[in-house]
Order: C-alpha cells, then sequence, then structure tokens
C-alpha cells in the first residue's frame, strides 16, 4: 500500500517538474534571443551606414529638443528648472568656453557677495589654467616650445641646449614659467641655467627674464 502511494505521489510530482523545467527553459530562452537582439542593434547603430544616420538623427533631435526646453518662455515647475539647470551644465562641461562665457557673465551680477565673486573666479582661473595648458604644454616633459625657442635664440650653442624641467604658476592675468636647462657657456663648458617667462592667456610669450 505505502509502496502504491509513494509512487502515485511521484507521479504527480513528475509533470510539476517538467512544468517547472519547461518555465526556467523558456526564460532563458527570451532572455537569449533579447541579449542576441541588444548586440544586433548596436552593431547596426556602429557598422551600417543606416544605423550611423539613425543614431545622427536621433542625437539632432534630442539636441533640438532640449535646446527649445531651455529657451522656452513658459513658466517652469521646480523639477523642470532643476532639469533646466542639468541641461545647460551639460552643455557646459561639452564645451568649456560656453562655460568660461556664462561665469564672466555671472561676474557681472552687482547681488553676488564677496565670496561668490571669488568662488567664480576661481573656476574662471581653473578652466583658463587647462586650456592654456593643454595648448601651450608639451606633454611629454612638461616644458613650453615658445619660452625654448627663446632662449635657444640667445645662446652660444643652440645645440647644446637640454631641458631640465619647467614650473607654472597661473595667476589671474598671466602665466608664470620657470625653467631650468643645460647648455654650453662661452667655454664650452656644461651649465645649469634657470630663466622665467611670462606668458598671457591667448599662449603669447609677453616677457623673458634671466
Amino acid at each position: 500500500m505505502k509502496k502504491f502511494l509513494f509512487e502515485q505521489q511521484s507521479n504527480h510530482e513528475e509533470p510539476k517538474k517538467r512544468k517547472k523545467n519547461g518555465c526556467l527553459i523558456a526564460v532563458l530562452t527570451l532572455f537569449g534571443l533579447f541579449f542576441i537582439y541588444f548586440l544586433g542593434l548596436i552593431w547596426w547603430s556602429e557598422n551600417t551606414e543606416s544605423g550611423r544616420k539613425h543614431q545622427a538623427d536621433l542625437s539632432e533631435q534630442k539636441r533640438v529638443k532640449s535646446s527649445d526646453f531651455l529657451h522656452s518662455n513658459e513658466p517652469k515647475t521646480q523639477e523642470q528648472k532643476i532639469d533646466s539647470a542639468k541641461l545647460v551644465r551639460q552643455k557646459e562641461l561639452e564645451n568649456p568656453e560656453l562655460h568660461l562665457s556664462n561665469l564672466q557673465k555671472e561676474l557681472d551680477n552687482k547681488n553676488l557677495t564677496n565670496v561668490q565673486k571669488e568662488e567664480i573666479e576661481i573656476e574662471i582661473k581653473k578652466i583658463r589654467s587647462q586650456k592654456w595648458a593643454k595648448k601651450n604644454i608639451n606633454a611629454l616633459d612638461n616644458s613650453n616650445p615658445k619660452l625654448e625657442r627663446a632662449v635657444k635664440k640667445v645662446m652660444n650653442d643652440d645645440k647644446s641646449f637640454e631641458h631640465v624641467s619647467t614650473k607654472y604658476s597661473f595667476t589671474k592675468n598671466e602665466v608664470i614659467a620657470t625653467m631650468t636647462y643645460r647648455g654650453s657657456n662661452a667655454f664650452g663648458a656644461k651649465v645649469i641655467e634657470q630663466i622665467t617667462g611670462t606668458f598671457d592667456y591667448d599662449g603669447n610669450l609677453v616677457s623673458v627674464q634671466d
């Protein structure tokens, strides 16, 4: 009797197991199909002309939509104001010149406190310094090509020039570069010299001092 009941119970449980296994296989199959579709969509958007055009159209639509939203004169909710501020910040990050221009406009606000002005000036200096460094500092040895050329012009033997180090100081309106270098003197002996160059933020070498 017990054997019969056990066999009957086993026969009832077997279809349940098959059903569970079938559901699991179905879920895994759907997940696999979705993953393959997702990879195919990425490949299509990056490797086909129509895909790239589609991505470009979507980006343009997003840009126009965000631009319309930012320049709309319609009243905005608090959440929309936050979204608008985020969009402005994103555009500024993508375009440092725009960020710099906006900061300089903010600086003209007469209602700013001294602390707020100082914070904006620090941010302006940071952006200008990064921009100047990117355009004027050799990434390999931290040298400045314009200052090197100015030094070589007055050396006894410009071929003996060896850059040692250059340190930069960024002030509000100018950049001070102090360069240490080796070179041959009038007697042919190697000596270490130091020279200071003053630049404006456009990258022009304004003056050179020993």
